[in-house]
């Protein structure tokens, strides 16, 4: 059967699972054989991830009483080829044993259970695939529908006017660069205006005074130096449009609380971008070092500096990493210990669970840059070393499908046409504030920050 052109490559990795565990292979199947067959799934997606090019690539879980695994490879050529492949599985134990609990791929749905689940029960079904024992590769658990390897669903990306949202950005620097890129990309978003910033010029829409940017957008990001965070946000709010906001949404805890007062008084989502949080190894720690397996955890970080810096501005520039430190640990319930000199804030802390953490920030004129977080739990030590994760000694592949600022795009454009919730919660927010303004001043002793 020969073909004289390739219109298009299409491929689907589906599978479907029950319960909380991934598997294959039936009751009596031996573990060596199911981690073998593992092995070559893996072998399989990665050399689909090839593809990815494509925009028609798709990978998805769907969750099912019982548990197959098909693959199908369709080339669309002047005539059709299909190959299928189906694997029955039979038992649960075994995908318990060898793969254990894990997060799993959010993608597209195939039309085999369109007809059988309303809309809600599929968004809560899709799920992100954990190869998770093999450590051959591990996908992260992530906003549900977010990835450039899906295919768009019919009808989808277009707001409930059918017209794209429209957007304006304040400060295109590197972070509004990339997130003009997250909204050129995403079909239910427009980007109509830009307000000054290095790349205002190449970002691909008209450059504004900051009155017109705003009236002329339905909501505004904001990604313009920390110290104007707060003056911003309340002139987009009380002009009635959405704000999105790099991170920190304020240095002092009693500001950020009255900016989500006034969102709420004007009806309108102010939403906070923590792209740490969706990160794939911090994704993978949150689903596989879960609190009820902790032992300890310690979170340090170094950079360049003058070794001078005090503990407000050594805290405000890590509030991202104490968010890290939160997602996986839960919240702080007492602070043990401060030392705050020249270049350094260190403490101890004490979580809700019970579980002891420590940090160590650092600025100096020697220092590399590197962040270092570990996750001591049952069975294993998880170590995030910048942007690479090892379990135990050995490294874990990882896979990034989006960009960062094009996750959180896609994850504030959700919330405000679908009404989605945000993956940061508000109270966690604060939790952190709270904490961050606590460990500036040396204060120890039992936390009383937002519980969250």
């Amino acid at each position: 059967m020969a073909a004289t052109g390739v219109e298009d490559v299409e491929a689907e990795l589906v599978l479907a699972r029950g319960h909380d565990f991934l598997g294959v292979g039936g009751r009596d199947t031996d573990l060596a054989t199911t981690a073998s067959l593992q092995a070559v799934l893996v072998l399989f997606a990665l050399t689909l991830g090839h593809l990815a090019l494509d925009p028609s690539f798709t990978l998805c879980v769907q969750r099912r009483w019982r548990y197959w695994f098909r693959i199908r490879v369709r080339i669309r050529v002047r005539i059709r080829i299909g190959i299928r492949v189906g694997i029955l599985r039979g038992s649960s134990r075994i995908g318990r044993r060898v793969f254990g609990r894990g997060g799993v791929w959010s993608g597209s749905t195939l039309g085999t259970t369109a007809g059988e689940q309303n809309e809600e029960q599929r968004q809560d079904a899709e799920h992100w695939v954990t190869f998770s024992r093999s450590g051959a590769i591990l996908l992260p658990h992530a906003v549900r529908g977010i990835g450039l390897l899906r295919r768009p669903v019919a009808g989808e990306g277009m707001s409930t006017e059918n017209t794209p949202l429209r957007w304006a950005i304040i400060g295109v620097g590197r972070a509004g660069r990339a997130r003009a890129r997250g909204i050129a990309r995403d079909r239910r978003s427009e980007l109509v205006a830009v307000h000054r910033g290095k790349y205002a010029a190449d970002a691909g829409a008209p450059q504004m005074s900051l009155e017109d940017a705003i009236a002329s957008a339905d909501a505004v990001a904001i990604c313009t130096p920390d110290e104007l965070h707060v003056s911003m946000i309340e002139i987009v709010l009380r002009a009635g449009r959405h704000v999105v906001v790099e991170y920190p949404i304020a240095a002092a805890p009693a500001d950020a609380e009255r900016l989500f007062a006034l969102s709420d008084e004007v009806g309108r989502v102010l939403h906070v971008e923590h792209i740490e949080l969706l990160h794939s190894p911090q994704q993978i720690l949150r689903a596989h070092a879960r609190r009820e397996l902790q032992q300890s955890l310690k979170l340090t970080f170094e950079r360049q500096g003058t070794g001078e810096e005090g503990a407000e501005e050594i805290l405000r520039s890590n509030i991202a990493r104490l968010h890290r430190l939160v997602d996986i640990g839960g919240p702080v319930a007492s602070i043990e210990r401060v030392e705050v000199s020249p270049g350094r804030v260190a403490a101890a802390l004490t979580f809700a669970t019970g579980i002891e953490a420590s940090i160590d920030f650092q600025a100096g004129p020697y220092f590399n840059r590197q962040t270092v977080f570990i996750v001591d739990a049952t069975a294993h030590v998880w170590k995030l070393h910048n942007d690479a994760l090892y379990r135990g000694r050995g490294p874990l592949t990882t896979l990034e499908p989006t960009p960062l600022f094009e996750q959180d795009h896609l994850a504030a454009t959700a919330r405000i046409i679908d009404g989605r919730k945000p993956y940061v919660d508000r109270r966690r927010i604060l939790h952190v504030l709270e904490l961050a303004t606590s460990l500036t001043i040396g204060a120890t002793g039992p936390f009383s920050g937002q519980t969250f």
